[in-house]
């Protein structure tokens, strides 16, 4: 496993990752047409579609963070005995805690954001033969354009503030890098850190 945490190593597993990605979508371009100046698709290709995203998009991912999120905080105790065995567990336990709620908050977030849209797409395939009034095509339309083009763009875009709401040593280095920023440029001098800020600050 610590193998796993070398440069090298970390480079060619995202390498991998972008290349099974690329082939694994490599169907959209295949199997999308454009009809009337917009993509369209087969009615049964907009089943497997719809199956695809649903699977790829709503459960892999989910399950997936949940995985690695339980193993990483077993691994962040773990290490905790091994590296700072003087440790406090009230320390250990502020931060399993902070990491705890970012992790959570990071599940929580994709799934409100991303869920929808695979859902949207697996509704879509099941009443695709059924007859819709114009009211019900709107207001369908309308939750298409939310799920795929708005809430699905939530998720990769709410990182920063997930960490600013969720870590405080997060606020407490983004307020340092301000502080240097406005030191830097306006000769704003930086408020020396108190001894007791020192102690209370919290290291992930």
């Amino acid at each position: 496993m610590r193998n796993l945490g070398k440069v090298r190593i970390a480079l060619i597993i995202i390498l991998l990752c972008t290349l099974i990605w690329i082939v694994i979508s490599i169907h959209v371009l295949i199997w999308n047409t454009i009809i009337a100046g917009k993509c369209s698709k087969s009615s049964l290709y907009n089943t497997i579609f719809g199956i695809y995203v649903f699977v790829i998009v709503a459960v892999a991912p989910p399950v997936l963070m949940t995985i690695f999120s339980i193993t990483t905080l077993r691994n962040i105790r773990l290490a905790h005995r091994v590296v700072h065995p003087t440790l406090t567990p009230n320390g250990m336990r502020q931060r399993d805690y902070q990491l705890t709620r970012m992790l959570i908050a990071e599940v929580v977030v994709y799934i409100l954001s991303t869920l929808p849209f695979p859902v949207n797409a697996l509704y879509n395939i099941v009443t695709m033969s059924v007859a819709k009034s114009a009211d019900r095509q709107t207001i369908e339309a309308f939750i298409s354009f939310i799920t795929s083009t708005f809430l699905i763009y939530i998720n990769p875009s709410s990182t920063f503030y997930i960490y600013l709401a969720t870590s405080k040593t997060f606020r407490s280095e983004l307020k340092a890098t301000f502080n240097n920023i406005a030191y830097r440029v306006f000769g704003i001098p930086q408020r020396p850190q108190l001894p007791t800020e020192l102690n209370r600050t919290i290291i992930i």
